[in-house]
């Protein structure tokens, strides 16, 4: 199996995702600390794929954001909520730049 990985935005995600995977009878492992191995696909959140790179890769729930993280951008002022999307979006972009061959882009 080539190195696949699943990249959602946080930990209650990845654990949806592998829970799903492993259920449909795909071979997957919750990556936190360790290392990917090559022969399951990697369920990781998309900060701790940051310095990987595999040769596919999905990003799951791309625009997806939850109830509480609403509350806490609505909260903010305009000028650091401006700054906080902006983060928001280039940790997808440099998700999406873990994909060595293919990549896919999952809205929920």
């Amino acid at each position: 199996m080539d190195a696949i990985a699943v990249l959602v935005h946080d930990r209650y995600q990845r654990q949806r995702v592998t829970g799903a995977l492993t259920q449909a009878g795909l071979p997957a492992r919750e990556i936190d600390r360790d290392r990917p191995v090559p022969d399951r696909v990697s369920v990781l959140t998309m900060h701790r794929a940051m310095g990987t790179e595999f040769s596919k890769v999905v990003l799951a729930g791309v625009g997806w954001t939850s109830d509480a993280e609403q509350r806490r951008l609505a909260a903010l002022d305009p000028a650091k909520r401006h700054d906080a999307e902006l983060r928001a979006r280039s940790l997808v972009y440099v998700a999406a730049t873990r994909a060595r061959d293919e990549l896919a882009v999952v809205r929920r």
